[in-house]
């Protein structure tokens, strides 16, 4: 009876294995949202108070082929640029978060 009552476990992991297993290998990497649509290329940066400049958010520029940080930088830029989004930093008092087009350098002062 124990020996039937394992196979029995056993068969049914294994059973739950082969249907999620293909689910997981076909679904592939993180998708990015069709809308709103994929934003250009740029690069982000915050403007400090003494106007230097520092990059932030996810590097889609050098790594436009990761979905992962394709994925990283649309919920950045809309999570940023979104009204009511980055309290703070669109206020015009201090730090000021901005977008460079593109992908060159960003400016070195703001």
């Amino acid at each position: 009876m124990q020996k039937l009552l394992l196979a029995g476990l056993i068969a049914g992991i294994l059973g739950a294995a082969m249907l999620v297993l293909p689910g997981i290998i076909l679904a592939g990497g993180p998708t990015v949202p069709s809308n709103p649509p994929m934003p250009p290329l740029h690069r982000h940066y915050i403007v400090l108070p003494d106007g230097s400049t520092q990059a932030v958010g996810p590097d889609l520029c050098d790594n436009q082929n990761d979905p992962a940080i394709r994925l990283a930088f649309y919920n950045f830029h809309y999570n940023v640029h979104a009204p009511g989004g980055a309290k703070g930093l669109h206020n015009g008092q201090g730090a000021e978060i901005m977008g460079h087009p593109g992908c060159g350098p960003i400016p070195a002062t703001g």
